[in-house]
């Protein structure tokens, strides 16, 4: 699991590191800049999205509820999370913003916890 999940934290960094890019080349002002990557962010992590692990090789019922990553006890689900981090990171999107929009996003689905 840990080379699988390494690779994938590779590629989603990778990724949003190039669309970080594109998005800073555009001529526009820093907050109308900010709020499109906020927009595009949300289009690409949110649930069902491309980046969303938890439905793909990362859901419970293909590792089961723990796995080991790097020697660490982890939950199915600190996979997406520790994902989504890294894809903010990369994109340029200030942690408290990616932390408030995943809360938005719980809450919009009906699960407030």
């Amino acid at each position: 699991m840990t080379a699988q999940f390494d690779t994938q934290l590779g590629v989603t960094r990778t990724f949003f590191n190039s669309l970080n890019n594109y998005y800073n080349s555009l001529p526009l002002d820093p907050g109308s800049r900010y709020v499109a990557k906020l927009l595009m962010f949300t289009q690409l992590v949110k649930t069902h999205a491309p980046f969303d692990l938890k439905n793909g090789d990362y859901k419970r019922s293909v590792i089961g509820y723990y796995s080991l990553w790097h020697g660490e006890k982890m939950q199915f689900g600190d996979y997406g999370q520790i994902n989504y981090g890294v894809a903010a990171k990369a994109f340029g999107i200030d942690l408290d913003d990616a932390i408030h929009g995943a809360g938005i996003n719980q809450i919009l689905q009906g699960k407030p916890n």
